[in-house]
């Protein structure tokens, strides 16, 4: 049985979804990364990510950042709805704030070529307050540049 608040996200989800998914793919687009496949549906949705020399892979699952943009604190055990979404223009900068952060971490995942260089740029990236939950492998056969 849903609470009233849960019930509230699960609607504005299905209100925002293709909106949101259509932006954040374009983001991904105007970095070089191209969106390989999709799988899932709903807030399920992965987006496949390959940089265009192929080297780079990674996977964006979209339900942390739907939870992100419709709840107070996604991280709570019981979410709750945040009821200042019904202001279009909070709306409009939670979600371009939300998934620009996104983008910024797979920017950087993609835009490096070795380890302490990536753990360099993803502690710049918490430090402005973003907060990510991150993996990182290295393509042995990809040449550093340094």
């Amino acid at each position: 049985m849903y609470t009233k608040d849960e019930m509230k996200i699960v609607g504005f989800i299905n209100v925002i979804y293709g909106s949101v998914v259509a932006y954040t793919k374009e983001l991904i687009e105007s970095i070089g990364v191209s969106v390989e496949k999709e799988e899932g549906q709903g807030v399920d949705l992965t987006l496949f990510l390959t940089s265009d020399d192929n080297r780079t892979k990674a996977q964006l699952r979209l339900e942390n950042l739907f939870l992100e943009i419709v709840s107070i604190d996604r991280d709570e055990s019981s979410l709750r709805f945040d009821n200042n979404l019904c202001d279009i223009e909070y709306l409009s900068d939670k979600v371009t704030r939300v998934v620009q952060s996104r983008i910024e971490v797979i920017e950087c995942s993609f835009n490096v070529s070795d380890k302490s260089k990536f753990k360099k740029n993803m502690q710049e990236l918490y430090d402005k307050g973003g907060y990510e939950r991150i993996s990182y492998e290295v393509d042995d056969t990809r040449k550093s540049n340094n």
